[in-house]
């Protein structure tokens, strides 16, 4: 007997996941059991999140009745008092149950383009093999944090080198 696929009720769309060009799927229809999905082209991974909800314990700062993370108190008697303006100060912490959304990540090559072509409406017209086969830049030439790359790893929008004579000047 074959296996039964719902419907397709996925979009997809182009995207950026920190520096790389990539692709996403949103939700067309109600129907559709996925909040989102999105390729990872550094780790060849297809991250998707459900509407299904879980709970997992989290460590997140308490905070006190005005709504403002609590400091640690300094201990001892001739401890100064700690400075809520410090970058490094510590803060009391506590663990609490979050509703999260339910993660699957999908590795296998075959894997992504079957769930692709089951879930987006848009599969056949729209070329996401272009980011399944991409190389990720390495360590050395990586694009910095401010910088998009393409399907090329070329970066995108880079602004011309100005010649140097009509560099600007800083003054002192």
């Amino acid at each position: 007997m074959e296996p039964t696929f719902p419907d397709a009720s996925m979009l997809m769309f182009t995207s950026n996941w920190g520096p790389m060009a990539t692709f996403r799927l949103m939700p067309a229809k109600q129907d559709c059991p996925y909040m989102e999905c999105i390729y990872d082209v550094q780790n060849k991974v297809l991250a998707v999140l459900s509407k299904d909800q879980v709970d997992s314990f989290k460590m997140v700062p308490k905070l006190d009745d005005n709504g403002n993370r609590s400091l640690i108190k300094a201990r001892g008697k001739n401890a100064p008092a700690p400075d809520p303006n410090d970058p490094n100060a510590s803060y009391k912490m506590e663990r609490r149950t979050i509703h999260s959304p339910q993660e699957y990540y999908i590795r296998s090559r075959e894997e992504i383009e079957l769930f692709v072509n089951t879930f987006a409406i848009n599969a056949k017209d729209f070329d996401f093999a272009q980011f399944l086969n991409m190389e990720p830049p390495k360590m050395e030439g990586a694009p910095g944090p401010d910088q998009l790359v393409g399907p090329d790893n070329q970066p995108i929008n880079s602004e011309q080198k100005q010649p140097e004579a009509e560099k600007p000047v800083a003054e002192a």
